[in-house]
């Protein structure tokens, strides 16, 4: 199919990400860099009160969010 059109959306800082590694968020970015996908919507985890993913455990920081969020936005 070759007019076909792929798009993914992306959540960083996901609930289970660590604080620590840049590892999975390279591997992350290197996948994406090889042109599977012609669009993809990069967002940051909110830990809204109402949402399914508050009860999960091991959430990082906001800022670590938006530092994921940033490198995959401009690799």
């Amino acid at each position: 199919m070759p007019d076909i059109v792929l798009r993914t959306s992306i959540i960083a800082g996901f609930p289970g990400e660590t604080n620590e590694t840049k590892k999975d968020v390279n591997e992350l970015i290197n996948f994406l860099n090889r042109g599977y996908f012609q669009y993809a919507g990069v967002f940051e985890c909110s830990d809204l009160k109402e949402a399914v993913l508050s009860k999960l455990k091991r959430h990082v920081r906001a800022a670590t969010a938006k530092e994921r969020r940033v490198m995959i936005e401009n690799a």
